[in-house]
């Protein structure tokens, strides 16, 4: 690795916290039948499906996957999701991105569910 970069974690400790995540969302929905892991594309998304492989591994709970899409071209944010309404209506909704800044792209995709 050059010097100029910095590792922050390696594989084995990014893998051992989406596996920490992964846990924490089953420990925080026992009762649930079925979770929505919506992610904001194209990372937190991605970041996402690492975590239903994991859920998979571990509960009986029934994932599905919602891709939200921003359009950043736009003055206005706006947010897009790939699955009808129906998918994800009155159910627990995890919001996946993989990082956190100002929190404004988890809001704008956080506006795609309170605006229905």
């Amino acid at each position: 690795m050059p010097e100029s970069q910095l590792l922050i974690l390696n594989k084995q400790q990014i893998q051992q916290k989406i596996n920490r995540i992964a846990y924490q969302i089953l420990e925080d929905n026992l009762g649930e039948k079925e979770i929505v892991l919506a992610g904001i594309w194209d990372r937190g998304y991605k970041l996402a499906l690492r975590l239903k492989e994991v859920l998979s591994g571990i509960c009986p709970i029934k994932i599905t996957m919602l891709k939200i899409e921003l359009d950043r071209k736009n003055t206005k944010l706006v947010a897009q999701t790939d699955l009808d309404e129906s998918h994800w209506k009155n159910k627990v909704i995890i919001l996946v991105d993989d990082v956190l800044n100002s929190g404004k792209t988890l809001a704008y995709g956080l506006g795609v569910f309170i605006n229905t």
